[in-house]
């Protein structure tokens, strides 16, 4: 009988010693997820819940010999939607088609992507994105970029060529000294407040966008402009 107690006795005290060590491993385990890696899991979390998206580098300007600017950069916006967060895919279609004079359903294809995010207009002037501006959706993402301008027109234009609709050098000098105009692009996250405003969040790893080397041509723009109509005439 004793013999009986003791060995029920011993397995009373290993299953209380085995419980003991589980609850101790168990506290370090908690311990180093909520104290010693808890900037780590908090920066994981975000990162999986925001959206990552690229900056685009300001392009660099080409200038004549006497330092006018041939070719400089104008502000524009890019518009586009995040489909895990949009609400009326059709109130935001309208608009879009109303503004851009294009289909409706046009846009409503573009929101049948099986990506989260997708593009429905680029390079937009501020005029018509402060029209944009005016439709309330949570999904509605808009991004300050840049578009190529050249202040002279056609001066000079078949030395310094021109850039593409993703604003890379198509011809020219543009495309020539592509690598050193474009400079580097960057990358943020972007993450939604309590309201569901999207915007850039200082607190995860991002790469700020080195701008690109401007060019100093011997071109005078003066002497260009008068050679170019008299050829014209």
């Amino acid at each position: 009988m004793n013999q009986f107690a003791d060995i029920k006795f011993k397995r009373i005290y290993y299953i209380a010693a085995g419980l003991v060590l589980l609850w101790v491993l168990l506290e370090i385990r908690f311990f180093k997820i909520q104290i010693l890696q808890h900037n780590f899991y908090v920066e994981h979390s975000q990162q999986q819940s925001a959206k990552k998206i690229q900056l685009i580098a300001k392009r660099g300007e080409i200038f004549d010999r006497n330092g006018a600017c041939l070719a400089t950069n104008l502000i524009h916006y890019d518009f586009g939607v995040d489909l895990s967060r949009v609400e009326n895919r059709e109130l935001i279609a309208r608009n879009f088609a109303n503004i851009f004079d294009k289909p409706q359903s046009s846009y409503l294809k573009k929101m049948r992507s099986e990506r989260d995010f997708v593009y429905l207009e680029r390079k937009v002037p501020e005029a018509l994105a402060l029209k944009i501006d005016r439709i309330k959706d949570p999904g509605l993402v808009k991004f300050e970029g840049f578009r190529r301008y050249y202040p002279f027109g056609r001066c000079a234009s078949q030395v310094i060529g021109f850039t593409d609709v993703d604003d890379k050098g198509a011809n020219g000098l543009e495309m020539q000294y592509q690598d050193q105009l474009a400079g580097k692009n960057g990358w943020t996250y972007l993450t939604a407040d309590a309201l569901r405003r999207f915007g850039q969040n200082v607190d995860l790893p991002h790469k700020d966008p080195q701008a690109g080397i401007s060019l100093h041509l011997t071109i005078d723009k003066d002497f260009q402009t008068i050679v170019e109509e008299e050829l014209d005439r």
